[in-house]
Parts: structure tokens; sequence; C-alpha cells
């Protein structure tokens, strides 16, 4: 294949948030095309491509094609090269990641290896909606998965991604009452103040746990500046480490909507959990580790606060490696960036990581 030239069609190919998951599921097509002359059985998930060869237990590959630009912006920033870097819409997050795999696989395959283990690549279309089709897809996968290797960017020093944290949110509702804003102190009970109050303690729960952050991101009420507001909301972006402390992390939540700074007003919250973290897994950076010494890559390992789909297998017991895409940087901007000369480097890692575990 002309992995260049397949890079430039995949970027140039809208895949935003304005387009409908069967919208965005059709965008891969050529793709299905593709790993069916390689061998391939695929079929479409509720929000996946899945294609598989050989037979379970299965070492399954992910990657999503949808990014978090609309449809305008990849027909105004079209796939450019220019000294050594790609530019485009998604073209590290992660249609790069994209390249990477499936060059790879075909690389891997190209070697006639007994596979002794199947292999499974699943391409998903809502990852940057937060996977809430296709993350039944990937549960189902993780039940015969015996690892699962994701392709989302390295970051820009190069390194992979050991683990990831939990995504959590929580809004908290705050009910007063209202009375003329001249009657402040005397009538009526300020939500607005009370929600001040909670989202300074709020904020003030970032490292009670270990790698627990909070963020409020956020934050509504009032209706009129001579009424004392009777509503008021905040939204808080939470992320953390281990699935373990979330019973905690409520905890604390609920004894700071217990109590009241204003009297007069009540509190009350909604806790939901998005993701759930990505645990490191030993086994897989002692393999990918004696993999990149034996072919003089210099690879390193980040934990990062984002959250990824890597996360849906690791929840399940599954190993899980994330970061093994594209090197880029700025992702999610007009200034995203792909270094096209890590795509052969990434490919030949990854294809030996693919043999090293056909044998392990």
């Amino acid at each position: 294949m002309d992995w260049l030239k397949f890079f430039e069609e995949i970027v140039n190919t809208p895949t935003g948030p304005d387009l409908s998951i069967q919208e965005k599921l059709s965008t891969l097509s050529n793709v299905k095309g593709v790993l069916e002359s390689w061998g391939f059985n695929c079929k479409y998930g509720k929000g996946s491509l899945i294609a598989e060869t050989g037979k379970a237990p299965f070492i399954t590959l992910i990657g999503h094609f949808d990014t978090v630009f609309k449809k305008e912006d990849t027909l105004s920033r079209p796939f450019k090269v220019v000294d050594g870097k790609v530019y485009g819409p998604g073209v590290a997050d992660m249609k790069g990641g994209i390249v990477v795999m499936l060059k790879a696989v075909k690389e891997f395959l190209d070697e006639k290896p007994e596979l002794k283990k199947g292999l499974r690549l699943m391409i998903n279309v809502d990852e940057e909606l937060g996977s809430k089709v296709s993350r039944e897809d990937m549960y189902l996968a993780a039940k015969d998965s015996v690892c699962c290797l994701s392709y989302e960017p390295a970051r820009p020093s190069g390194a992979l991604l050991s683990a990831r944290k939990g995504i959590a949110g929580c809004r908290i509702k705050v009910y007063g009452e209202k009375a003329h804003a001249a009657l402040i102190g005397k009538e009526g009970a300020n939500a607005v103040v009370e929600i001040s109050d909670k989202i300074l303690q709020m904020f003030g729960l970032i490292g009670k746990i270990e790698g627990l952050t909070v963020n409020p991101s956020i934050v509504n009420g009032g209706v009129k500046s001579n009424i004392v507001p009777d509503y008021a909301e905040a939204y808080f972006d939470i992320r953390y480490a281990r699935k373990e402390d979330l019973e905690q992390i409520e905890n604390m939540i609920g004894e700071i909507c217990s109590k009241s700074l204003i009297k007069g007003t009540k509190a009350e919250y909604e806790f939901n959990v998005s993701r759930s973290p990505m645990r490191s897994s030993d086994l897989l950076l002692e393999l990918v580790g004696e993999v990149a010494k034996t072919l003089r890559i210099e690879i390193s390992f980040e934990s990062t606060g984002g959250g990824g789909d890597s996360a849906f297998f690791s929840e399940k017991g599954v190993d899980a490696l994330d970061g093994l895409g594209i090197v880029g940087g700025s992702f999610h901007s007009e200034k995203e960036y792909a270094e096209l000369n890590s795509l052969d480097e990434r490919s030949l890692l990854s294809k030996e990581i693919l043999k090293k575990l056909q044998n392990s």
C-alpha cells in the first residue's frame, strides 16, 4: 500500500461530532475492504468495525476513526506535510494511529506467521463522545481477549502510555429562597453563595486521595441582578487513579453536600462514572521493553489523566497498553501534528510486539 496516500485519504475524510454514528461507520467501508482483502472476517458492531482472523483467544488492537473536528474543519484544513510534520484534523488523534496499526498488521501477516492466537482489530467511531455506543462492543471483545493494544498517539516525547486515569462527573444542585436583592442578609437564601462554597470545598479535594483531581468546569445560577438567586449548580470533572477509590470519593462529595454555609439552602448531587482507569500491565511493559531493546529503539512510558478505550478492557481484567500510535502533539487543536518519521518505527515496533505475543 501507499501508506502516505492512505494517511492523506483518511485525514481528509470528515468523521467529526456533527456526523451520526452510522455516517461515520460508513466512512470505514474502504478500511473494511482492505482488511477483507488481507483475509479478515469483518462485521459492524454497534459503533465499531470489527475484523478478525484466526481463532480465540484474540490479541485485540483498537483505535478510533472519529475526531473532535467538524466537517467544515476537515474541508478547510486538509492533510499537508511540512518539514517532516503532518498537519490536518485528527492527524495524530488518531488517524495516524490507524495507519500505524494497519501497517504493522500488514507487515506482520506478510511474514506468514502461525497464528497461535487470533488477531482482532476494532475501530470505533464515538471515542471522542465518550464511546457511549461502542463500549458494548469492547466489553464483549474483552471476554476473549488475551491483551489489548491501543493506538492512541504517543506523547510528543515518544512515550507510550502505561496507565490512564478513570473519569467521573459530578453535578451539585443548590436550592435556596428568592428575595429582593435589597433584603439580602435579612430575607432569602442565596444559592449562588452556597454553590461558591461548594466549589471551593470540591476543589480542596485535590490530592486528598492519590491521583484525584477535581475541576469545576460549568457553573450556572441566578436570573436577575435584583433577585436573591434561589437556584445554582456546578459541574465537576473528576479524574481518579483507582476504581476502588470511587466509594470514598462519593462519600466526600456527600459530606460536602450535607452541610450548608447559607442558612435555608440545601444541596443534592449526581455522580456518574464514564470511564474506568487503565491499570498498568507489568507483563506488557516488560514485553515491549524487550522488543524495543532488540530493535534498539528508545522507549519510555508515562501515565496520563486522560481517559481512553483501553480502560474498557483493563476494567475486565485484560492487560492493556496505550500510546502505540504515531508520535504527535497539540491534540484537539488546529496545531495538531504528527511526526512522519515515526510512522515506520512505530509500525515496526508493533509488528515485533505481535510476533512476541504470538510466541508467548
